[in-house]
């Protein structure tokens, strides 16, 4: 049997798979003159098959048809694709090696088919340019970033065979999840590149869920996975992408969904926190999934041995030396063995940087401090070459601007981004030129910018402002405060929050911020409270009890989950507060009154969960006493309620100890579902 013959009579799906499956099997040209010989026709035709049946891309045309946009288009491509592969597999016994050379082409274009086709919603990875063509190859996230990936990727080998074997295993549910943690610096997100990147080669697709989008509609979901290739997907920072993941994995545990092929989602962050279980507690099938996911992996240090990190230092000494036009200087290199700054991966290459420099140190802040140095004067220089007034260009400012740049986030739109930086007096009347000159070497889109990185680098910047004026944050954020949009807000109490996580004694600089602009600041520092926890966390408990005025902490309470362990005095706090203000308002209307006897119930729970049990009790029972005159008068619109209420009193008397009075309270809720069931079983009985 020919195999061109035989790809040709399954289909033009087969056609592209079949593409595929040599990409992965054949490695030289003498593998691929192995694979024609007419001996090895028939076993490569049933490997074949076995690699379709695994890989389930017999459904890739089907999958691919079923897309809801641009379906003309699509086939006008596909005939011409399919068309070209008939040429392509036709030649194979008359010339196989102009043939590999073909094909080779036509597995490039296939995958740059699968970028184009996923990247409203993954950032599919790819090698970086060429060094020779960026516009600096000297400054900080050129050599340090993960995504730049000048240093060769290291180790993780046992890490790397695990991930290879989850995402490749033919479990029964083709949806796999799982969460990496490890503080900034360990190699999570260069791993997670290296691995996308590989699969990426094997015909997935794979990629990082994009973070310069706000939201992404379902739609978009089902073009990815209407792509018919297996899918990878890593979200990065993902305690600040709770709504991204949900929507996510709502779309691809949803019973209506017919792609069957194999996704798996990685979720990286620092560490677990109030995040994992407020993602566990989601509706939407969500929840109940998250709930049976392994916990989370703590991602180990790279280069855990000395041995492994002076190798790894002298690859990254080679790299940047030659990069920088630098020797590689003969004195004795550092002593790597102290865990606390080198068991991360980035502080190693930090090292390796300042030894280039002349500067030979083991000490975290002393490493990090030569590098916000260098990267301050990398930024003057570029300044005063592109004609910026040497008045404003000094040390102070320079860091000034960078330390705002790095808070506030990503700025797309260079108007916007021009009119922040403005604020500073040092540069608003030079403003537009400073974000053109900032976007060489921090772009952000097509003319914005983004503040310096690696985190850990931006990071210990925006701390050093504050090193020897301990209000000089603040005061840096006061003069853009009221520009700022809430997802800036949200951006800076984020970064001042990982400062502090890192750093406690700094603490102090969340909360400063959030009593920059109470009423503005509560709902995104909630935000980042409910998935970073301290120090807003604190701060924003201390502030329910003693100093948020009740109408704003009312407005808090559709932000608030229904269950939560790091928020409970808060949440306490607000109910309390929506509790008094139904309390005050006339409740002449039964619809008045449903709402306070709603607001009494969620305050008992709340009351609860604080182990304030005989107040929680008190709630609880007024709460009853409200909805049963309420049934009496409405009985049809208020009993379902009055039966909800009976057992949630049932819980709180259990809770107090008072066991009888409960199993009463029980039997009288479930004798009334009992009925309304008998009376509207579609309604009532699933409940």
């Amino acid at each position: 049997m020919v195999l061109a013959e035989f790809c040709l009579s399954q289909g033009p799906g087969l056609l592209a798979s079949f593409v595929l499956f040599l990409a992965e099997r054949v490695k030289d040209r003498r593998d691929w003159q192995r694979e024609m010989e007419a001996d090895k026709r028939e076993e490569t035709i049933r490997d074949y098959l076995e690699w379709l049946r695994r890989q389930n891309h017999a459904e890739l045309l089907a999958a691919l048809k079923r897309r809801d946009r641009e379906l003309a288009e699509f086939r006008r491509e596909f005939a011409d694709y399919v068309e070209s592969l008939e040429e392509v597999l036709n030649t194979i016994y008359h010339d196989h090696q102009a043939a590999l050379s073909e094909v080779e082409k036509e597995i490039r274009g296939l995958r740059g088919w699968v970028v184009k086709t996923t990247s409203d919603l993954l950032r599919i990875p790819q090698l970086p340019p060429a060094l020779a063509k960026r516009t600096r190859r000297d400054h900080a996230p050129a050599l340090l970033k993960a995504d730049a990936a000048v240093v060769p990727f290291f180790g993780r080998e046992a890490e790397c065979a695990d991930i290879r074997e989850w995402c490749e295993s033919d479990a029964d549910d083709p949806l796999g999840v799982r969460v990496y943690l490890g503080p900034g610096g360990q190699g999570k997100t260069r791993l997670f590149i290296e691995l996308c990147r590989e699969f990426h080669t094997k015909g997935w697709a794979a990629g990082f869920l994009r973070s310069d989008i706000e939201d992404f509609s379902a739609g978009e979901i089902r073009w990815v996975l209407g792509c018919g290739l297996p899918v990878l997907v890593v979200v990065d920072y993902a305690a600040s992408r709770l709504d991204h993941i949900r929507k996510l994995l709502a779309q691809l545990l949803d019973p209506a969904r017919s792609e069957n092929h194999r996704v798996r989602v990685v979720l990286l962050e620092r560490s677990e926190g109030e995040w994992w279980e407020e993602l566990k507690r989601s509706g939407e099938y969500v929840g109940d999934y998250l709930a049976q996911v392994p916990n989370p992996k703590p991602l180990g240090s790279l280069a855990s041995g000395l041995a492994d990190r002076e190798s790894l230092f002298a690859s990254a000494c080679r790299v940047y030396g030659d990069i920088l036009g630098k020797p590689v200087p003969r004195e004795s290199v550092p002593d790597l063995s102290d865990d606390t700054v080198f068991g991360l991966a980035l502080m190693i290459q930090v090292a390796a940087l300042a030894f280039l420099d002349g500067v030979v140190s083991t000490e975290q802040t002393e490493l990090l401090d030569h590098v916000v140095r260098r990267e301050t004067h990398i930024v003057e220089e570029l300044f005063l070459a592109q004609g910026l007034p040497k008045t404003s260009v000094h040390t102070d400012s320079l860091r000034e601007l960078l330390a705002l740049t790095t808070l506030v986030g990503p700025l797309p739109d260079k108007e916007y981004a021009a009119s922040l930086l403005g604020s500073l007096p040092d540069w608003q009347d030079c403003s537009p030129a400073v974000v053109r000159a900032l976007h060489a070497l921090y772009p952000e889109g097509r003319a914005g910018i983004r503040g310096v990185e690696p985190d850990l680098v931006g990071e210990h910047l925006v701390c050093s402002l504050g090193a020897q004026e301990p209000h000089a944050i603040t005061r840096l954020l006061q003069r853009v405060w009221a520009d700022l949009r809430t997802s800036e807000r949200h951006w800076a109490f984020v970064v001042l929050s990982r400062i502090a996580q890192r750093l406690p004694d700094l603490s102090r600089l969340a909360d400063e911020a959030l009593h920059l602009d109470l009423a503005g600041n509560l709902l995104p520092a909630l935000l980042v409270a409910r998935s970073m926890g301290t120090p807003l966390l604190d701060s924003l408990s201390k502030l329910a009890v003693t100093g948020i005025p009740p109408s704003l902490l009312a407005s808090l309470t559709p932000h608030l989950p229904e269950q939560t362990v790091a928020l409970r005095r808060f949440a306490c706090a607000v109910q309390q507060s929506v509790v008094e203000s139904l309390k005050a308002l006339p409740s002449t209307e039964l619809s008045q009154c449903a709402r306070y006897a709603g607001a009494l119930n969620d305050l008992a729970n709340r009351l609860s969960e604080c182990g304030q049990r005989r107040e929680a009790l008190a709630k609880a029972q007024e709460a009853v006493s409200i909805w049963r005159d309420l049934a009496a008068a409405n009985p049809d619109a208020f009993r379902p309620n009055l039966s909800i209420s009976l057992s949630n009193l049932a819980a709180m008397l259990s809770g107090c100890g008072q066991w009888q009075e409960a199993m009463a309270k029980a039997q009288e809720a479930v004798s009334i579902w009992r009925e309304l069931a008998a009376a509207d079983p579609d309604a009532f009985r699933p409940y």
